[in-house]
């Protein structure tokens, strides 16, 4: 079969370059070759199309159609054979500004918001804007797994998508938390390079380190945390950041020194220290959601954020919150709901402060 027209249309330039770039070999070779040099066989293990009607030689078309219609298809999402994309010359006006029939509508009637498109179409524009992942497991080096982007990869693992992404970027072993172990690459690996990754690979030590808050002279000890857990939730700093403030002369906060370990030329007493209260960088406060029903006349939950809210009406914690977020401004409906970042009118919140409470008030 000549995939020449197939390919060209699957396999775009910019799809090509970016792949090449991520060591696909099929890319590199049709980089270097072109479309035209590339044939296919199919082993056909069930029946096989009558060759009175479609030609093996000519009807490509025809022939995908046929294996379209009767086999289930796992990185073809495509399920009509429509052959290399078209293109089309006209001498009509493009259309621009107000003549776009998109032009000025905003909310849930402009073409930013969802079902503007196919599921078919948006199903292949995920694939083909996706980073492909491929995944082993750890125990026997074996190939598991081959997935598109880092949703997928963080629903796969059940972690969030900015945990997935720094797993499959690291291309380390990583254990999600069911304790299943796995090698995960933005590449494709040999037995060899998975059996380094392996022996190379160094468990996290079990004994806690402090860390040591010293002024900016490093003359005078003023706090020591006994874990770097309850610095970070004191600072609010994230672990990696912490680890290069103790491993650097970096100072936190423009004023603070951190290390790891005691330093011997300073006084290291605490004597003369008061209480430690540095002034913390504000951080911006989580938005709010209360949900009420269509008519607005009932209040039915609240949702101390964007993500609290998404996580449970669309059942997935990587979901994007851009369409609450609009929903929000322009008074639309989600998911059946009228959504606020204010309470529309006087009502308590039962969280679990609210009800102590009220208990406590009717003793």
């Amino acid at each position: 079969m000549d995939l020449s027209a197939r390919l060209s249309d699957y396999f775009s330039k910019s799809y090509i370059k970016a792949q090449s770039k991520r060591g696909s070999a099929i890319s590199l070779a049709i980089a270097k070759y072109g479309y035209d040099e590339f044939t296919l066989q199919v082993l056909v293990l069930g029946s096989s199309p009558i060759r009175e009607n479609i030609s093996v030689n000519s009807d490509h078309i025809l022939l995908e159609q046929y294996y379209l219609d009767r086999y289930l298809l796992i990185y073809n999402v495509r399920r009509v054979a429509l052959g290399p994309a078209p293109t089309y010359k006209t001498n009509e006006p493009k259309i621009m500004a107000e003549n776009n029939p998109q032009f000025g509508k905003l909310g849930s009637e402009g073409a930013a918001w969802a079902n503007r498109h196919s599921e078919e179409q948006r199903a292949i524009w995920s694939l083909t804007r996706s980073t492909p992942i491929f995944i082993y497991d750890n125990n026997d080096l074996t190939f598991k797994l081959f997935i598109y982007g880092y949703e997928r990869l963080a629903n796969y693992l059940d972690v969030h998508i900015n945990t997935a992404k720094r797993a499959a970027k690291s291309g380390k072993v990583y254990t999600n938390p069911k304790g299943e172990s796995f090698i995960i690459s933005l590449v494709e690996l040999t037995e060899q390079e998975l059996k380094n990754i392996k022996i190379n690979n160094k468990p996290k030590s079990t004994i806690a380190k402090a860390v040591h808050v010293y002024n900016k002279d490093k003359t005078i000890l003023l706090k020591t945390f006994n874990t770097v857990s309850s610095f970070i939730t004191l600072s609010k700093q994230s672990g990696s950041s912490v680890k290069l403030l103790c491993e650097s002369d970096a100072l936190w906060l423009g004023e603070y020194f951190l290390s790891y370990e005691l330093l011997p030329s300073a006084d290291n007493s605490l004597n003369s220290v008061g209480i430690f209260n540095p002034k913390l960088n504000t951080r911006k406060l989580s938005i709010p959601v209360y949900s009420y029903s269509a008519d607005g006349k009932t209040f039915i939950k609240y949702y101390s954020s964007l993500r609290n809210c998404v996580k449970e009406l669309e059942g997935n914690r990587n979901f994007n919150t851009k369409t609450l977020e609009l929903c929000i401004k322009h008074k639309e409906l989600y998911h059946g709901f009228i959504v606020s970042d204010v309470p529309l009118f006087d009502h308590l919140i039962w969280s679990p402060h609210n009800l102590a409470v009220a208990k406590y008030k009717q003793k």
